[in-house]
């Protein structure tokens, strides 16, 4: 081998090689793991995050972006005006306008790079079933600003919300909420806990859900059955 190369190589093996092995192993491994995942596919790395928020601010979380980035900027101009948002203190309002599905939703976080699991690929396709749906026409809904899904429904599934007359987000409205609070935050919510989207059903009369899942840092799009309850497992509330 040349000299000049294998000297290259020795100082680049004990240099930047093994300093990306060292932090592979280190503290941050998760962090350094999935910028090298997004170097390797050639995408935009170690980008400087979007500036923190208040808990106070994040409480009005920016659909306006959101709408942007779905390539929607007109359509929300006009919904705006025709539907002026009616601001419930401790509530975030979530606008869902014609036009926008799961599957825009999906592929918007994933163009932003936030990695995404579904149990299944087609959304559009596989929830038939939705309490409300923007076809039908534009509206605005709204639930209690919290990270966490709502804990008073914990333990409740979804025929037991069916029972109480308990209206619950669908799968469309807690994406669009995903999206909006990580364009504003670039935060995810239910890290502890899981959304019980009783709102909406699949063709095969489960029931969407929506997490985060830490392990793989990943956001989860999965389903449970409408009998399944448990203590992470909470619908949120509409509330009008």
């Amino acid at each position: 081998m040349d000299p000049m190369l294998s000297k290259a190589l020795r100082e680049f093996n004990s240099g930047p090689l093994n300093q990306l092995l060292v932090n592979l192993r280190g503290t941050e491994a998760e962090l350094w793991d999935t910028q090298l995942k997004h170097f390797l596919r050639k995408e935009q790395c170690w980008a400087s995050p979007l500036p923190a928020v208040s808990q106070r601010e994040a409480q009005t979380i920016n659909f306006t972006r959101c709408y942007h980035e779905l390539g929607m900027d007109q359509e929300y101009a006009d919904f705006l005006t025709a539907h002026p948002p009616q601001f419930v203190d401790g509530c975030w309002g979530i606008p869902v306008l014609k036009g926008v599905t799961p599957n825009k939703v999906v592929k918007v976080l994933r163009r932003l790079n936030v990695a995404m699991s579904l149990y299944f690929e087609d959304l559009d396709k596989s929830v038939t079933i939705n309490d409300r749906d923007p076809k039908d026409g534009s509206y605005w809904i709204q639930c209690t600003a919290t990270i966490e899904a709502d804990e008073e429904n914990k333990n409740l599934s979804a025929n037991m919300l069916a029972e109480r007359g308990t209206k619950g987000l669908t799968l469309l409205e807690r994406l669009l909420l995903e999206l909006a609070y990580w364009l504003t935050t670039t935060k995810h919510l239910d890290i502890k806990n899981i959304t019980l989207c009783s709102g909406s059903r699949y063709s095969d009369g489960s029931v969407p859900s929506v997490g985060w899942g830490s392990d793989y840092r990943e956001v989860c799009v999965d389903w449970y059955s409408p009998d399944s309850r448990g203590g992470s497992i909470r619908a949120r509330t509409v509330r009008q």
